[in-house]
């Protein structure tokens, strides 16, 4: 028995050095870059939505992928996905290849043993230094096999939608394209930049207009109220609503400007003009009454 003794101790040592190649440990690291990878084109998705968004807004007419990758900002966010598309590939494939190879290294380590158990209750009385030599080196991989195990499964874990990413990436693409186009209001307009729309003017001329309504009330409640910290509150509203009345204001002098020759060449060229006025001298109107209540508080202090 002592020869065979010797073989088990020596294939044993060959799997323990063979298995060091393999480890949950390992497998973890590759299936956390796919997960890295997950919320990176989740982040180059909403990325690639907002540079057709943007796309839009600018002019692009259309709704074919031929005509939005001459946009250079549209460009670069479909160029992320295709990247994300070729290293996802390769990522899984690494995966794979290295959970096939700890499940056949695994069935082979579990051969092994299966001829070690059987040989340890075939002399189960019998007491020799390679009987002890083959239970200290069988008991290690016992548990470096439970390891290789779990690393297999990790392969099957990985989330379907990657798994399938790569095949359907062209279907993929052209569905977010038609979604963020959906979003993009008024189809019908599209002869127009999408701040020009009427629907996304008129939102936002209703808005100016309720903005301006609420300053000029903050300040009226201001004015009226003899306690300094309610006036003080009230005042803070107004500055809130006058700072969001700027901000939209200032949009749409840089609209008036990026898309002069689109609103003049515009059907509702004296609509469009009416409204943006009407938004930029809502900031106007806003300032010097909160300016004027400033003024009027200082007075009376």
């Amino acid at each position: 028995m002592a020869e065979n003794w010797m073989k088990l101790e020596i294939a044993l040592k060959h799997a323990t050095m063979e298995a060091k190649k393999y480890s949950l440990a390992e497998a973890t690291k590759l299936f956390n870059i796919l997960k890295m990878r997950d919320k990176l084109m989740e982040t180059h998705e909403k990325a690639f939505t907002k540079a057709t968004l943007v796309a839009y807004e600018k002019g692009v007419k259309g709704v074919t992928m031929i005509e939005f990758m001459k946009d250079a900002g549209f460009a670069d966010a479909k160029k992320n996905l295709d990247t994300d598309r070729r290293l996802l590939v390769g990522e899984l494939e690494k995966l794979d290849e290295y959970c096939i190879g700890c499940d056949k290294a695994s069935d082979a380590f579990d051969s092994l043993l299966d001829q070690v158990a059987k040989a340890l209750r075939a002399t189960a009385k019998e007491k020799s230094p390679q009987r002890t030599a083959v239970e200290k080196l069988r008991d290690p991989l016992i548990a470096k096999v439970k390891d290789i195990n779990e690393a297999t499964a990790l392969r099957f874990r990985v989330d379907k939608y990657l798994t399938a990413f790569n095949g359907q990436y062209d279907k993929f693409i052209t569905h977010l394209l038609e979604a963020a186009l959906k979003k993009a209001d008024d189809k019908k307009d599209d002869d127009l930049p999408q701040p020009l729309v009427d629907k996304k003017l008129t939102a936002a001329h209703n808005l100016a207009d309720a903005e301006l309504n609420k300053v000029k009330d903050a300040v009226k409640e201001a004015l009226a109220d003899k306690d300094p910290k309610s006036a003080s509150l009230s005042m803070k509203h107004a500055q809130i609503a006058l700072t969001g009345l700027g901000a939209l204001s200032k949009r749409y002098e840089k609209v008036k400007t990026d898309f002069k020759k689109q609103i003049v060449a515009a059907k509702e060229r004296k609509d469009i003009e009416a409204k943006i006025k009407d938004i930029i001298d809502a900031h106007d109107e806003a300032h010097k009454v909160y300016v004027a209540a400033i003024a009027k508080m200082k007075k009376a202090a």
